[in-house]
């Protein structure tokens, strides 16, 4: 219930705010306080999880400075001096989880500063309820900063910032090793070729791969991952529920209506690049649904994937289909509804700190 009720709470918040300041040209400053009124209280929530999640006990003991050297070998020296760097003034376990989700914040205040007021409140409601990332990043905090850090190195490349988004990407990789397929980025100018015929193919082509791609399919990658790992990605793709598979495969309409948005050349330069690389993020992430193994790669594009379907309400917003645009919104709520209050599991379950106190 307090995740639902957080979801609630940030979308009526960025909503009025959007609508009382829609015809002014908001400063950072500005925007930063509306920012503020609902971060504050996700970082309470975030920093204070407590045992959710597989990975928590790990967690709490590399934050105290057990068996971090590991990331130091890996490469991963972002993960590793931040953690450092803090355990040197004083901040060690549960206090690691607020600097973290700061970081991710900080981030995802940065990408939203792009967009115009009045319409934040939908990609709020879009971060929450339909890319997830707000629950999943209690369970793969790692990768949740680096998904972030990519997100911005996708908005700077949107923007023909290249350089600037390859150091975002190098800070990525520091941050977990996998996000080296962030680089795929710059495949741009060969992914803009794809008219809308192809990406409806490759559409059906992610829909139909997904219900015969599965664990037994890359079996032989098994063999070149510890065994304590392949063993919880056999126990992840058990227990993944009909509810998941679902609250992916709705929103596949959404996308493909979405593409007459390119076809009626609805979008200039910058949202173009954005809809690609988020159409077939989701794709890439439909086409392996039921693979943890190769999965949790296409999850570097799982904010990027909220883009297509973020123009897709602005374009109905604009056009004034208010029925419509209140029963997506509605759905993509009520599904939220459902992983957060009606059938929690794993991260979907608020457990706190502060219920110890």
């Amino acid at each position: 219930m307090v995740f639902f009720g957080n979801l609630i709470y940030s979308i009526a918040i960025s909503y009025f705010f959007g609508k009382k300041y829609k015809d002014c040209q908001l400063s950072d400053g500005a925007l930063f306080l509306l920012f503020f009124h609902f971060c504050a209280i996700w970082l309470i929530i975030s920093g204070g999880q407590y045992y959710v999640g597989t990975d928590y006990p790990t967690y709490i003991g590399l934050f105290d400075g057990w068996g971090l050297e590991l990331y130091q070998e890996k490469g991963e020296f972002l993960f590793y001096y931040i953690i450092k760097i803090c355990n040197s003034i004083g901040i060690h376990g549960q206090g690691l989880y607020y600097i973290f989700y700061t970081i991710n914040f900080t981030l995802l205040f940065l990408i939203l500063k792009r967009f115009q007021a009045s319409y934040l409140f939908i990609f709020i409601l879009l971060y929450i309820g339909y890319t997830n990332i707000f629950n999943n990043q209690l369970n793969m905090l790692r990768q949740a900063v680096a998904i972030h850090c990519g997100t911005y190195a996708c908005i700077l490349y949107c923007e023909s910032k290249a350089k600037q988004c390859l150091v975002w990407i190098g800070i990525a990789f520091f941050m977990h090793v996998s996000s080296i397929i962030l680089l795929s980025i710059y495949l741009y100018p060969f992914v803009k070729k794809l008219n809308n015929k192809w990406l409806e193919i490759i559409l059906i082509i992610s829909f139909i791969g997904s219900f015969f791609l599965n664990l037994k399919t890359f079996s032989f990658l098994t063999d070149y991952l510890p065994p304590a790992y392949a063993a919880h990605l056999e126990k992840e793709e058990m227990s993944s529920s009909i509810i998941t598979s679902l609250t992916k495969y709705i929103f596949i309409p959404f996308f493909y209506w979405g593409l007459k948005l390119l076809e009626n050349n609805s979008l200039n330069d910058f949202e173009k690049k954005l809809f690609y690389f988020g159409y077939l993020g989701f794709c890439f992430k439909l086409l392996l649904l039921k693979v943890p193994i190769v999965n949790r790669l296409a999850d570097y594009f799982i904010i990027i994937s909220a883009f297509p379907f973020f123009f897709y309400l602005i374009d109905l917003k604009k056009q004034n289909k208010k029925i419509l645009f209140g029963l997506i919104c509605l759905a993509i709520i009520a599904f939220y509804g459902l992983k957060t209050v009606l059938f929690p599991k794993a991260e979907y379950i608020y457990n706190s700190i502060y219920f110890l106190l």
